[in-house]
């Protein structure tokens, strides 16, 4: 998978069809091939386009989509599609358990939960907080698990390991993100504790390689708040708004 290049799934599978496999279609038919939507492959496709990622022409009244072979980053995005990573997502034992003691604590994801203890709740949000910077489906639901925990963290505790971990800017970050999604000022002064004010510039989020051309789309997606924070992202605030609004209310 090409996870470690971008977090979209219909993206992945559309890139590795027309950088790996040298595939050439229309919108339906790639739609097809990559097992996703319509909507979503079309939404993709015209995304690459306007970056120069695909070149399309017309045939018999269809738009196909090919890749840009003469896009200057050719060759970087031919070597990454053809590249296998295991560690993004990463599926190591030790990312298997966080994802399981994340959903103890109340992320939606689709793994059994893992038993957590009172005292062990700042631990897994730090374990969370690292493993998101290689997992995006992990980070879009971690606003979540820190708004159905927030009355039950210790705050100071949680700060300190942050530290430790080299995660509490990050943290920051997520609470600030949970702040604006649930509309709770409170969070913003938990936020702000958080905040590392040696971080300058802004850097990606997630821990893995771009192109200019995914760069310019995470500069596209990034939300405002992350900008606030310094991080550049490919997932813009509507992904992480359509989970919380429908997970947030619930119990953990």
């Amino acid at each position: 998978m090409l996870s470690y290049l971008v977090t979209s799934t219909a993206r992945r599978r559309l890139l590795e069809l027309l950088w790996r496999h040298d595939a050439v279609g229309s919108a339906s038919d790639l739609a097809r091939r990559a097992r996703v939507s319509f909507a979503s492959a079309y939404r993709e496709l015209k995304l690459m386009e306007e970056f120069g990622l695909v070149s399309v022409h017309v045939e018999d009244g269809r738009e196909l989509y090919a890749a840009a072979s003469a896009h200057p980053d050719a060759e970087l995005m031919r070597r990454l599609v053809a590249t296998r990573s295991s560690s993004y997502p990463p599926d190591d034992d030790a990312a298997a358990t966080t994802r399981r003691r994340a959903r103890a604590l109340g992320a939606p994801l689709p793994v059994p939960a893992e038993p957590v203890a009172d005292e062990e709740r700042e631990q897994v949000v730090v374990d969370a907080v690292r493993l998101s910077r290689r997992d995006a489906t992990l980070a879009r639901v971690l606003p979540v698990v820190l708004w159905r925990q927030r009355h039950r963290l210790d705050r100071k505790h949680l700060k300190e390991l942050a530290r430790r971990a080299h995660e509490k800017h990050a943290l920051g970050f997520f609470v600030a993100l949970t702040a604006e999604l649930s509309g709770d000022p409170s969070l913003d002064d938990w936020a702000e504790g958080l905040r590392d004010h040696r971080a300058k510039g802004v850097r990606p989020f997630f821990e893995l390689p771009s192109a200019r051309a995914t760069r310019a789309l995470a500069d596209r997606r990034t939300p405002e708040v992350a900008a606030r924070w310094g991080y550049r992202m490919d997932l813009d605030l509507d992904a992480f708004r359509s989970t919380f609004d429908k997970f947030a209310a619930s119990d953990a």
